[in-house]
Formats: structure tokens, sequence, C-alpha cells
């Protein structure tokens, strides 16, 4: 996504990745941006193959969220940020990811999203992502309760 600095997320990866969960599973983590500038955004990202390849369910603090690829260095948008009401900023959301196979669901606050279908990574890790726009600017966020259930085939 345009902003989102490529190192800072290999740093975010290489600290939270874990290796090669199945492709059925639900990743929650509850989040809560404490400091930084207003245009940032954060979020999950889920079956990484790499720090050049991988799914990023992002949202921004006006409370969009959106679905992107990121394809050898290259972003896709997978799906176009929605707008919720759901997602409360400064407080802590709780965000989750379902995965099956290559239907994707998503809620914030237990509230559905939306769904998306994408079959470019089967598997991979999980980490957490930190965006924020400019150079120089500072942020703080957390990432509490991070949860993992694998679902048998």
């Amino acid at each position: 996504k345009q902003g989102v600095v490529a190192s800072e997320i290999r740093e975010v990866l290489q600290t939270a990745e874990t290796d090669g969960y199945p492709n059925r599973f639900a990743y929650s983590a509850r989040t809560r941006q404490v400091s930084g500038p207003a245009d940032a955004a954060h979020g999950l990202l889920f079956r990484a193959r790499d720090y050049d390849n991988f799914y990023y369910f992002r949202v921004t603090n006006g409370g969009e969220a959106g679905l992107y690829a990121l394809v050898e260095n290259e972003w896709n948008e997978l799906v176009t940020p929605v707008y919720t009401e759901a997602y409360k900023p400064g407080e802590v959301n709780e965000l989750r990811v379902v995965t099956e196979a290559g239907r994707f669901s998503f809620w914030i606050n237990g509230v559905y999203l939306f769904q998306a279908n994408d079959s470019r990574f089967a598997l991979g890790s999980i980490g957490m992502a930190v965006e924020l726009v400019e150079a120089g600017q500072v942020g703080e966020f957390e990432f509490d309760d991070v949860r993992i259930a694998v679902r048998a085939r």
C-alpha cells in the first residue's frame, strides 16, 4: 500500500513471524494506536512467504479497512477500503482474519466487514504491520492478546 515502508514491515515481520501456519486458521489481535500521526495505519499480515509476498489486512484511524497483497514487492488492492463504525480510533480494537483455503473473512470488534477470494499464497507466516506515511514520523502501537486457532482439514 502506498506509504508502507518495506523495511519497516520487514522489521515487524522478523520479530513476529512464525513458520508455516496451515491454510485454515483464525488469527486475531487486540490493537491500539497509542500515539502518532492521524494518517497512520496498522493491521495483520498473513500467509507471508517472505518480506515481499504476503497479505495485509489494513485499518486506518479514519475507520477504513481493506485487504492488500504484496506480490514481488508490488502492492495489489484486493478489497477496496470500506468504512466501518466498528473501528474506534484510540481505543482497543480486535482485528480478526479467518482463512479457509483461498477464501478470507474479516472482522473488527466482532462486526463482519467483508470476504475475499485469492489463491496467490497458499501457506505462510503471520505478523503485524505498522504504517507511517512520512519519513521521520513516530508512533506507538499495541498488539495484544494475539490468538491463532488452527482448523483441521
